[in-house]
């Protein structure tokens, strides 16, 4: 496997344990050679900073920005002895589409954005009818992990962060089996996103012999009173309930179930994030939550640069009061903005977006000794490969994570990979959910 050994995707390990101490030099400072003085990139950012996605968007954006400082900090990038400092330009866009495509525009005719960060699925779909235009190329950072979007909407300046959701569907109807469930009742977000979530695990858990008694929904983005939809699923005697959309939203559906009377256990989608809801939940969040399965909480990942990320991210945004916990969506977009980032110095340009976006399979991977999350590669049609992990709260505790892995083609590489990140990381449960491109 490919290992980095240059200067700037280095940086994080450097700074991870350093920056805090100031003893870690700027990696570019190592030899004397003469720059010009610092030029500026613009990185682009559209997401939900208010509304009931709020908390989702500014973890995405902080990522992105502690990303940007550190690189800043470590000497910028550098292009053929031309210093150059990235800066975040961003806007809200409350996870309404038709402000999305108000804000892409402010971004490239304002601020010159070559890149531009999206993190709701129903937003980014119109961005990519625009950003191939002559003249106003740039580059989509999609986080959104509905499964074959990158094929149904095919782009070659769009790069899909997140893993496909198959991975997780799959993985936690498994863990749920496990558990000896079989009647399942979903109340998810009614958007895009959760109903083709939904309707994916429905398929996968009747495939499996499981039973739907109940398919409801409700806006997490809007609603806050639940009780119509979990009192109508209740009613049907369910296992455990399928739930999720924003974490808000999530831990108000948990909360009310519980109050209700609610004993099974609970299913989240993955743009719900456990641990953001025990934080919210407070006290009594480990009997709500008991028997539930979810993607894993940063704090409890395989990775060794989670602690000293987590302290540093503390610091900068929880005690300032602009994030409440560490969450994956500012680790997934920290470490893809050092990876677009390598991909302009790779490419040797600030501004050839194609050129860029062609770049970035060179600098891959990235791996979790090294960043708070990791890449192994990228698909032709631009998803990174991006590990999921799941783990279930049982009994007042955290099970140990699994470990998903999807762009394997054959069992071959599989355990080759499974081999390596059992070595790398120690206990590891590694499972491979296949992904097929569309027939």
């Amino acid at each position: 496997m490919k290992r980095f050994s240059k200067n700037l995707l280095l940086l994080p390990a450097c700074l991870l344990a350093a920056v805090m101490a100031a003893g870690c030099p700027p990696a570019e400072q190592e030899e004397e050679e003469e720059v010009a003085p610092a030029g500026e990139v613009v990185i682009g950012y559209s997401g939900p900073l208010s509304g009931p996605a709020a908390e989702y968007g500014q973890d995405g954006l902080n990522g992105i920005i502690m990303a940007v400082e550190d690189i800043n900090a470590a000497g910028g990038i550098v292009i053929n002895g031309q210093v150059y400092n990235l800066r975040v330009a961003y806007y809200d866009d409350m996870a309404d589409p038709t402000v999305t495509m108000t804000n892409v525009d402010r971004l490239l005719d304002r601020d010159g954005a070559i890149a531009i960060f999206n993190m709701v699925y129903t937003c980014t779909l119109p961005m990519l009818e625009i950003n191939r235009e002559a003249g106003r190329e740039f580059l989509i950072m999609a986080y959104t992990s509905v499964p074959l979007v990158e094929y149904q909407h095919a782009n070659e300046l769009a790069v899909w962060l997140p893993p496909p959701f198959l991975g997780y569907v799959e993985t936690k109807a498994r863990k749920a089996m496990e558990q000896g469930w079989r009647r399942c009742a979903i109340v998810v977000d009614s958007g895009a996103y959760g109903q083709a979530w939904s309707r994916t695990f429905a398929q996968y858990w009747q495939a499996m012999g499981g039973t739907i008694t109940y398919d409801g929904k409700g806006s997490y983005y809007a609603d806050t009173d639940f009780s119509t939809q979990i009192t109508a699923a209740m009613a049907t005697n369910p296992e455990f309930m399928l739930i999720g959309g924003p974490s808000k939203g999530t831990m108000l559906v948990a909360e009310q179930a519980r109050e209700l009377g609610f004993e099974g256990g609970f299913v989240f989608l993955d743009q719900a994030k456990i641990d953001w809801v025990a934080a919210a939940l407070g006290e009594n969040a480990m009997e709500i939550l008991d028997n539930t399965i979810a993607v894993v909480a940063v704090e409890h990942s395989i990775y060794p640069t989670i602690p000293e990320f987590t302290q540093r991210y503390n610091e900068r945004f929880v005690e300032q009061g602009k994030a409440t916990i560490v969450t994956w969506e500012a680790a997934i977009q920290y470490t893809s903005t050092y990876i677009l980032a390598k991909a302009m110095e790779a490419a040797g340009s600030v501004d050839d977006i194609f050129a860029i976006r062609a770049a970035i399979n060179g600098v891959l991977p990235v791996y979790g000794t090294e960043f708070p999350y990791e890449f192994h590669g990228i698909t032709d049609a631009g998803r990174l490969h991006a590990v999921g992990s799941i783990a279930m709260i049982q009994d007042g505790a955290y099970q140990p994570p699994i470990t998903i892995y999807w762009w394997p083609q054959n069992q071959a590489e599989f355990d080759e990979l499974s081999a390596w990140a059992k070595e790398t990381y120690g206990e590891v449960i590694p499972v491979w959910v296949q992904y097929p491109p569309p027939r």
